[in-house]
């Protein structure tokens, strides 16, 4: 009787090949891993993948805000558990430091306090997201609320006056279209 091994590779909770089944297989009962586990052939069974999501890296802990600071949310780190992250804060990927003045979207184009267009940098660090994700399937993308970068729902109206209005960040814009789900933070 011809016995390849590769006939009983099975993938172990990390994605890693294992052989779960070829000891019994080949050498009986008693001679290896006793659980009642199928079969499955390796040519046939399909790597298990974990979900991947996009997630604002200051829901994380990462210190990226415009203030130097983050907006970690356990329920956020609770969620994504079991899913592979992808973490990413636009704004720092299109060139700005940390901290900086805050900005606001105004009539779409975004502004710092100071009355600086700061629009190019906001727009680079989309561009260098899609381009980090492009090929990934992702599930969805978990954002920070009101951001002019990641807000879903709503974000500030420019006037640097504490007032929201309805719409969304140019990251979720963006990824809004080319079909990924968006989420708010806050909705999780």
């Amino acid at each position: 009787m011809d016995v390849h091994l590769t006939d009983y590779l099975d993938w172990d909770c990390c994605g890693r090949g294992a052989f779960v089944h070829a000891v019994p297989q080949i050498f009986g009962k008693g001679a290896g891993n006793e659980i009642d586990r199928p079969k499955i052939p390796f040519d046939r069974r399909e790597k298990m993948e974990k979900e991947k999501v996009l997630v604002s890296a200051c829901l994380l802990g990462e210190n990226c805000k415009y203030d130097g600071k983050n907006n970690y949310s356990s329920r956020v780190l609770s969620y994504l558990e079991d899913k592979e992250i992808i973490a990413v804060c636009p704004e720092v990927m299109g060139g700005l430091s940390v901290p900086r003045a805050c900005v606001e979207l105004k009539n779409g184009v975004a502004v710092n306090k100071n009355g600086e267009d700061v629009d190019g940098y906001f727009r680079a660090g989309v561009k260098k997201v899609l381009e980090k994700i492009e090929g990934k399937e992702i599930s969805m993308a978990v954002l920070q609320p009101r951001s002019p970068s990641c807000g879903t729902k709503q974000v500030y109206d420019g006037s640097f006056t504490g007032r929201l209005i309805p719409g969304e960040g140019m990251l979720a814009k963006a990824l809004r279209q080319r079909g990924i789900k968006v989420v708010d933070a806050s909705d999780l």
